[in-house]
């Protein structure tokens, strides 16, 4: 079920954060895990609103899983994490920031969820 790009969701203050870092820093919940959280694009708008309703400030990261180094490809897994069986990738290591590709503005709706671009 591997896809070519994944998305981290970010609020803006581990973003700016990680602008002086080599690695992506890990939110709360990657280090209370072990891992770091990515979706795939059919899976950006249920994560936002299953974790990230009614926040401000948040990002997306395009991630491009064929230009990872070797190393950190090999730390990529596909598991099975939700009641319906749904597969998302978790990284088990270190996401250097150089393999962040575009980043995207996420707004609320003021009727709820939220507005992201379109996604290649």
């Amino acid at each position: 079920m591997a896809e070519k790009v994944i998305y981290k969701i970010v609020p803006m203050d581990d973003w700016q954060q990680s602008l002086s870092q080599e690695t992506l820093p890990l939110s709360e919940i990657d280090q209370k895990d072990g891992f770091i959280h990515f979706s795939t694009k059919a899976q950006v708008h249920k994560t936002l609103n299953k974790f990230f309703d009614g926040q401000t400030g948040l990002f997306l990261l395009e991630i491009d899983t064929e230009a990872l180094p070797a190393e950190t490809t090999a730390q990529l897994k596909w598991e099975k994490n939700t009641p319906e069986g749904d597969t998302y990738p978790h990284l088990y290591g270190d996401l250097p920031m150089q393999n962040v590709g575009n980043v995207y503005p996420i707004y609320p709706l003021p009727e709820g969820g939220f507005d992201i671009p379109e996604l290649d």
